[in-house]
């Protein structure tokens, strides 16, 4: 970036997932609120696919994301898609956080301590591995929801 900063009309690393569409939209009418509902998809979808394509790679390769994909897919039994597109989020906030501050990105530990590409990969494949077991069980649960849906 030869040290020229930008200055985007944002007003914080939130507003870069939120023009990427990858936020989850809120809907409430009266007394009722579902705060935890799909994506809004309400900006450019090449840039949606973007972030979640990199997301995906990046869970692979960053351990702060791999930790951040692991937790929901194993302790919330959430679905690839859904952990996939909270990884994008993220990377979307720290995209913000790169272009603004003109850092490079850094690849660190859970405990923030920079680390190579070699250790990056291992810490990785030693904690934060979803395995088949636990991936079958978060889709057999979107399997059984989309039939309660289709059978009401």
């Amino acid at each position: 970036m030869g040290g020229r900063r930008l200055r985007w009309p944002w007003e914080g690393p939130g507003w870069s997932a939120n023009y990427a569409g990858i936020t989850p939209s809120n809907w409430s009418s009266g007394t009722m609120n579902q705060p935890r509902r799909a994506i809004s998809k309400e900006e450019p979808a090449p840039l949606r696919l973007a972030f979640y394509q990199a997301g995906s790679v990046a869970r692979t390769m960053d351990p702060q994301l791999a930790a951040f994909y692991h937790r929901p897919m194993t302790e919330h039994g959430h679905c690839h898609t859904q952990a996939t597109i909270a990884v994008a989020r993220k990377l979307a906030e720290r995209t913000w956080k790169t272009l603004t501050t003109g850092q490079m990105y850094e690849l660190r530990d859970l405990e923030g301590q920079p680390v190579t590409k070699r250790a990056a990969k291992e810490l990785i494949a030693s904690r934060y591995n979803v395995t088949p077991k636990q991936r079958t069980q978060s889709r057999s649960h979107t399997i059984e929801a989309k039939r309660a849906r289709l059978t009401r």
